[in-house]
């Protein structure tokens, strides 16, 4: 699947007029200093062909939203073109699949707060995540014993060796593929200063102060 899924091939082929920062890393600092990953058609065509799967149609879970979608339904219709089944499973924002749903893969976007670490962690321990329910149980344990490692990390850099062993061990097991970071952004008239986006790219435009009208 992750052959499959080549981010760069999308943008492309779909004509999306966002910047692309692919990413290697779960954060787009560390993600500009490697090169992105290498995909091909024919290697997953030699993949599918070795695994020989002759189940019933993988359901890939992904948010109801159009950019979402869009890259569902390609990724859909190139495995269905090597002979895969897929089915995209769109559900709203709120909505998440219940324990007994037979998810198999799943579109996800984590968002990153001023403390990298500290948003690394939480974003991996939420237990109502939905890719710690995918995740084989072995491996579960054992990435929850590398960020247990954060409570007693003295520097930057053991923080850092930390997420290096975690990504190692989620994304070199081919357990999360990523994809890209999401560039925004925000046109605002010259005149509005002092007002500073979030994480997620929101203006909040309640710290401008305007004097009231006189009379």
């Amino acid at each position: 699947m992750i052959e499959l899924h080549d981010i760069r091939a999308f943008w492309q082929e779909t004509g999306r007029p966002e910047r692309l920062l692919p990413a290697t890393s779960f954060l787009p600092r560390r993600s500009l200093g490697r090169p992105p990953r290498g995909h091909s058609l024919a290697r997953a065509q030699a993949l599918l062909a070795q695994a020989a799967y002759a189940g019933p149609p993988l359901r890939l879970w992904v948010l109801d939203l159009p950019g979402a979608r869009q890259e569902a339904d390609w990724l859909a219709a190139r495995a269905a073109r090597l002979g895969l089944p897929m089915q995209v499973v769109p559900a709203p924002l709120d909505a998440l699949p219940d324990a007994g749903d037979d998810v198999d893969l799943a579109f996800l976007g984590e968002i990153a707060g001023s403390d990298e670490h500290l948003s690394f962690w939480s974003a991996l321990k939420q237990p109502e995540l939905l890719f710690r329910r995918l995740l084989p149980p072995a491996t579960l344990r054992s990435v929850d014993a590398l960020l247990d490692g954060y409570r007693s990390a003295p520097d930057h850099a053991a923080l850092e060796a930390i997420l290096d062993r975690a990504e190692a061990l989620l994304l070199g097991g081919h357990h999360l593929h990523l994809t890209h970071h999401r560039v925004k952004r925000r046109s605002l008239h010259p005149l509005i200063r002092d007002v500073h986006p979030d994480a997620y790219g929101r203006i909040d435009f309640k710290r401008l102060w305007l004097p009231p009208a006189e009379g």
